[in-house]
């Protein structure tokens, strides 16, 4: 998540660079490919673990407490190797650190890999889908097999696969790229025909930001994305992300500062620890809503 918009010259050769060095080059085992955590002696109380583990969400304020809901995470997985609630929220967590407090374009490649990892871990609890994906079809191509009670594997793997796109690739490698967009355009189609409204319109939501992030050339379409973050705030309108999103992607492709601060005051001034979805979500949308606001200049040239 930018806090502060760059010149585009100095963050197109930043991610060209890290992109040569780091996941964002597409090279990286697949989940099911991952090394296993080193297993608990004993027999740890299992409950106790997971309970610890979403606790840890309401004091995900930074860094550092993100952090360490990710290791909690893990603390499940070394007591139960395929916890599907665990494996989820690795997911999850590592495309909020990515989004949200990730120190350079390269850093921010490796989180989303992550996500993506413990996404398609989650994944091949499934038989049918790890037999696809064992015999080389491409994970994309696989997740049709899934049923609804994959939304979330699926839908954090889509999530973090556009956030990969959007956020490490420059528009010169995004032109070279534009299969990505559509693969998950496809994902997110077949997620929400599984579960619509999934996670507050998570779904909508990603197809909004990039039908807003987009250049017409490429598939953008500025209507398309209003009416997309419409649907996402109808599925869910108390989640704060869909309205943060709105101003950050719709309002500025449009230079209206009006609904930028509309959409940006609202999310400030909402409680995010009785918002719908993760606090530790909710605490980075509404943390950068007021930085934006601060710095309101910086998104409009």
């Amino acid at each position: 998540m930018r806090r502060v918009v760059p010149a585009r010259s100095v963050r197109w050769i930043a991610a060209l660079a890290a992109c040569a060095l780091t996941a964002c080059s597409m090279g990286w085992k697949s989940g099911w490919e991952m090394d296993r955590e080193k297993p608990m002696k004993g027999s740890p109380d299992v409950e106790v673990l997971r309970q610890a583990a979403r606790d840890a969400d309401v004091r995900a304020e930074n860094r550092a407490s993100v952090e360490a809901m990710a290791k909690a995470w893990v603390q499940v997985l070394r007591a139960v190797p395929d916890d599907y609630e665990a494996l989820v929220n690795l997911a999850s967590t590592w495309t909020l650190l990515g989004q949200g407090y990730a120190r350079t374009v390269g850093e921010q490649g490796e989180m989303y890999r992550k996500a993506l990892q413990y996404a398609e871990r989650a994944m091949t609890l499934d038989a049918g889908f790890r037999e696809k994906v064992e015999g080389g079809t491409e994970t994309w191509d696989a997740i049709p097999v899934l049923g609804a009670v994959y939304a979330d594997a699926i839908g954090w793997w889509a999530t973090a696969m556009m956030r990969m796109y959007h956020d490490c690739l420059s528009g010169v490698v995004q032109e070279t790229r534009k299969e990505w967009i559509r693969r998950d355009e496809a994902v997110l189609a077949h997620l929400q025909s599984l579960a619509p409204g999934w996670n507050g319109g998570l779904a909508a939501y990603d197809r909004a930001v990039t039908a807003a992030a987009m250049p017409a050339r490429a598939g953008g379409d500025i209507e398309k994305a209003g009416a997309l973050f419409q649907e996402a705030i109808d599925a869910s309108p108390e989640t704060l992300r869909n309205r943060w999103g709105r101003a950050r992607y719709l309002a500025v492709e449009k230079k209206d500062r009006e609904a930028f601060r509309a959409d940006l005051q609202w999310v400030a001034g909402r409680d995010a620890k009785a918002a719908p979805g993760s606090h530790g979500w909710n605490f980075l949308y509404q943390r950068e809503a007021a930085t934006m606001l601060s710095r309101e200049s910086d998104w409009f040239w």
